[in-house]
C-alpha cells in the first residue's frame, strides 16, 4: 500500500532550474459590437477601442473596457469615421491620426480628453495616409509608413500642436505595427505590394537614425502589437492567423508563443495592469471576440518582490485525514491574484485564481493537488503570487507520511 503524504514548509534557496517565459489565454468579455481594422489605446488603467470598419460603413465607435469589472461602456464618438489609423497616448489623452477614407480622414488628427468625454480637432497631418503605425516617445507621436507602400515618418508635438519630418524609413511599407521600448521604436512587419514582411527596424529619435534588426519568424501585416516588460508581443494578422511571437528589444531575438484561442487579422492589441487584450478584428467579417493574454515568467525570479505571501503547513496523519495547508496573501485591495503551484523545472502544475479584499488580504486553503486532481508526488514546489500588487513567492516540499 502506497503510504499517504505530507506537504511541509520549506524554505528553498538552491538547485533551481531556469524556465522559460510562458504566455497564457483567457476570454474577456466581448465588444459591444463586432469591430476590425480598429485601434485600441490604454490611459489610467482603461482600454478604449476606437474606429474601424471592413468597407462601408466607416466607424465613429468609442467603447471603454474596465478591466475591474470585465465590461465595456459606450463614449462619445470619434468626429470623424475612419478605420486603419494611428492612435497613441500622450499625458492622459489620446490622439486619432489618419486612417481612411482618404482624403476625408487621411490627414485628420482628433485629441480625446478621456475625462470630459470630448474631442478636439488638431494640426492635420502633413502627409495624407492610411494603415499607418503610430507610438510615442517622450511626449511626441511618430507616425510612419501608410499605403502605397511609402516610408514617410512625421513627429506630431501634442504641446505645440505641430508637425516635423522625419528620417524615413529604410523600408516603405504599409500594414505594420509599431511600439516604444526604452526611448526606442520598433517598427514591425508590414506589407510591400500586398506581400507581408518579416522585415524589423529599430528608431532612434534622439539622433534620427534607423537600424536593422532580426526579423520577426512570421511574416505578418494587419496584426495586433502590445509591449509587457519591455517585450513586444505581436499578435494575428495576414490570412487570419493565430500565431503570437515575442520580441526582446536588449537581445534582439525573437521566440514563439502560446497562440491565440481566436485566429483573426486586423485586430488590435493593448496591456493593462501588465495583461496583453487582443480586441476585435476580422474572421471573414468582423468579430466582437476579446481575450486576454498574462505573461508567467519564470517562477523562481521575481521581477520586483512586492506584497506577500504566507503558507501555515499542515501534516497529513497515517490515515489521510489532513493534507492541506493555509495560503495568505496581502496585495492591493480589490484585485485579483494569481496563485502558480511549481515544481523545480518551472512547470505550473496548478493554477488557483483569488480576489483580494478591501483591506488587500485574501486566504484560501491548498489541498496540495495539481490541476487534474492527483496529489503531487514527493519533492520541492513553490507557490508564486503574482498580480494585484503582488510578486512573492514561498517554497514547500511533498514528503512521505509515516
Amino acid at each position: 500500500m502506497t503510504r499517504p503524504l505530507s506537504v511541509v514548509l520549506l524554505l528553498i534557496v538552491s538547485g533551481l532550474a531556469t524556465a522559460t517565459t510562458d504566455l497564457r489565454w483567457r476570454k474577456a468579455h466581448d465588444l459591444p459590437a463586432p469591430q476590425a481594422v480598429l485601434s485600441a489605446v490604454a490611459v489610467n488603467g482603461y482600454i478604449y477601442a476606437m474606429g474601424g470598419g471592413v468597407g462601408l460603413p466607416y466607424l465613429s465607435t468609442v467603447v471603454k473596457y474596465d478591466l475591474s469589472t470585465d465590461s465595456w461602456t459606450s463614449r462619445a464618438d470619434m468626429p470623424t469615421a475612419r478605420n486603419f489609423f494611428g492612435a497613441a497616448n500622450v499625458n492622459g489623452k489620446i490622439y486619432a491620426i489618419g486612417g481612411a477614407p482618404t482624403p476625408t480622414a487621411g490627414t485628420v488628427v482628433e485629441e480625446y480628453d478621456p475625462v470630459a468625454n470630448s474631442w478636439t480637432t488638431k494640426a492635420p497631418m502633413p502627409t495624407s495616409r492610411y494603415a499607418v503605425a503610430a507610438a510615442p516617445v517622450n511626449g511626441k507621436i511618430y507616425v510612419m509608413g501608410g499605403w502605397g507602400p511609402i516610408a514617410t515618418v512625421e513627429e506630431y508635438n501634442p504641446g505645440t500642436d505641430s508637425w516635423t519630418t522625419k528620417a524615413p524609413m529604410p523600408t516603405a511599407r504599409d500594414c505594420l505595427g509599431a511600439a516604444a521600448v526604452n526611448g526606442k521604436i520598433y517598427a514591425i512587419g508590414g506589407s510591400y505590394m500586398g506581400t507581408p514582411l518579416s522585415t524589423v527596424e529599430e528608431y532612434d529619435p534622439v539622433k534620427d537614425t534607423w537600424m536593422v534588426k532580426a526579423g520577426i519568424p512570421t511574416a505578418r501585416e494587419r496584426f495586433g502589437i502590445a509591449v509587457v516588460n519591455g517585450k513586444i508581443y505581436v499578435m494575428g494578422g495576414n490570412a487570419q492567423i493565430d500565431t503570437v511571437e515575442e520580441y526582446d528589444p536588449e537581445a534582439d531575438v525573437w521566440e514563439t508563443m502560446t497562440p491565440m484561442p481566436t485566429r483573426r487579422n486586423c485586430l488590435a492589441g493593448e496591456v493593462v495592469d501588465g495583461k496583453i487584450y487582443a480586441i476585435g478584428g476580422a474572421l471573414g467579417g468582423s468579430i466582437a471576440a476579446v481575450e486576454q493574454g498574462y505573461i508567467v515568467p519564470p517562477p523562481f525570479v521575481l521581477r520586483a518582490k512586492r506584497g506577500r505571501i504566507a503558507i501555515a503547513p499542515n501534516r497529513l496523519d497515517p490515515a489521510g485525514t489532513g493534507r492541506q495547508f493555509m495560503i495568505a496573501v496581502k496585495g492591493e485591495g480589490g484585485r485579483e491574484v494569481t496563485l502558480s503551484v511549481c515544481d523545480v523545472a518551472g512547470r505550473i502544475r496548478r493554477e488557483i485564481r483569488l480576489i483580494l479584499d478591501a483591506k488587500g488580504d485574501v486566504r484560501t486553503d491548498y489541498d496540495g493537488k495539481d490541476s487534474t486532481g492527483s496529489y503531487l508526488t514527493p519533492g520541492l514546489y513553490w507557490i508564486v503570487a503574482r498580480g494585484g500588487g503582488v510578486d512573492d513567492k514561498k517554497g514547500f516540499a511533498v514528503v512521505s507520511g509515516r
